[in-house]
């Protein structure tokens, strides 16, 4: 598929067309690059959300780099939406990762909090 069409879907799902979101979250992998790219120019967090939620959907390891850097982002939505991904394609492998994060920010972050449950949910 290519950037156009993918495009055309991801507006169709913020629309809330659910056929849409379903074809992007069954695309192959190797359709991931594009999708980084439509996060990397998107300024609409509600197209990001969805970007990266598809994204995560597909559970593809190569993607948790970009889910990791995306912890990193200001807006609450989208970063919590990275760590739902991280938790549900890395388990117990990316504790570590998530500890180092969590210990590198302040107590009264809110992404604090997010990331220490996401640990402990992990570790269950």
């Amino acid at each position: 598929m290519n950037k156009t069409e993918i495009r055309e879907l991801l507006n169709k799902c913020v629309d809330g067309n659910e056929n849409s979101y379903h074809t992007l979250i069954e695309l192959p992998n190797d359709n991931l690059p594009i999708l980084y790219d439509e996060y990397r120019s998107e300024s609409d967090i509600d197209m990001r959300e969805i970007i990266v939620e598809v994204i995560w959907k597909h559970k593809d390891a190569a993607s948790l780099n970009f889910l990791l850097g995306i912890i990193k982002v200001d807006n609450s939505i989208v970063w919590k939406q990275a760590l739902d991904g991280i938790v549900a394609i890395a388990g117990n492998k990316i504790i570590s990762t998530l500890e180092n994060i969590r210990d590198n920010l302040k107590e009264k972050d809110a992404k604090f909090d997010w990331i220490n449950e996401a640990i402990d949910q992990i570790k269950k």
